[in-house]
């Protein structure tokens, strides 16, 4: 067994409102103190803010990143996380598409953005052979009659 054997190395999840990843960081990080958390968020042109009034948003993630203290959850906070990545919309609509059609899985605009992550996380040179988990919070359902999922 090497030393990546039986442990998650790097965990991958969407900000959300920070319960699932603040949880799932906690207890395998009681089994690998070494796991680094990579937390997921809207990328600043894909949230709902004065200056995109009417961006597209990835439904249901907030951000913990560069964002105000006074707008963060007792579990939304960046400091149980190691690093965090943009993903915008757009990336998270073409990643669902994708998977949707090599795969097979529906997934949802959040479930699709943290897998875009991983994706990069997981090219990354110096994380080669380790053990990398993504959490996909959603599935496609409630997005049928959005943008995401209408034919082109």
């Amino acid at each position: 067994m090497n030393d990546t054997e039986g442990h998650v190395d790097i965990l991958v999840c969407m900000a959300g409102t920070g319960g699932t990843g603040f949880g799932t960081a906690s207890y395998l990080r009681s089994r690998n103190p070494n796991l680094q958390v990579v937390l997921v968020q809207p990328h600043p042109d894909s949230r709902l803010t004065p200056e995109h009034p009417d961006a597209q948003i990835i439904d249901g993630v907030l951000p913990a990143y560069d964002v105000p203290e006074s707008a963060l959850s007792d579990y939304l906070r960046p400091d149980w996380s190691d690093a965090c990545i943009n993903v915008r919309t757009e990336e998270a609509y073409e990643t669902a598409h994708e998977v949707l059609r090599a795969e097979g899985l529906f997934l949802g605009t959040s479930a699709a953005a943290a897998l875009h992550a991983a994706v990069q996380v997981g090219r990354r040179p110096e994380n080669q052979g380790k053990n990398i988990v993504v959490i996909v919070p959603d599935n496609g359902m409630k997005y049928l009659s959005t943008p995401m999922y209408r034919q082109k």
